[in-house]
């Protein structure tokens, strides 16, 4: 959002002045309030979790961006790239979790 800004159109510094309010507080929200806040909830959800179990919530991120993207933009959802990348996203957080009952048994 914020890359826009340093675009050859707005390298004009008297461009700034006739950007409309509403624009400004659009970018501030996507560049500031929910970056920030995603990260501060992750970082709350690994403080309370340990980070392989954070890392597997962090793996299904892609997935549900593409859902929701599906389902609220109305973005074309390839039907057949999509449930492989489930499995495969499936499987390495099985992996993730055979790993580490593997490594309690162990402990």
């Amino acid at each position: 959002p914020i890359a826009f800004l340093f675009s050859p159109e707005y390298l004009n510094p008297v461009t700034y002045l006739f950007i409309p309010s509403r624009v400004w507080v659009g970018i501030f929200y996507l560049a500031f309030l929910s970056t920030v806040g995603a990260y501060t909830f992750y970082l709350e959800g690994v403080k309370r979790l340990d980070a392989s179990r954070a890392a597997i919530f962090q793996t299904l991120v892609p997935l549900f961006g593409v859902l929701f993207s599906a389902i609220f933009l109305k973005e074309n959802l390839d039907l057949f790239i999509y449930p492989i990348s489930l499995m495969l996203v499936f499987f390495g957080i099985t992996l993730v979790n055979i790993k580490n009952r593997k490594k309690l048994k162990k402990d």
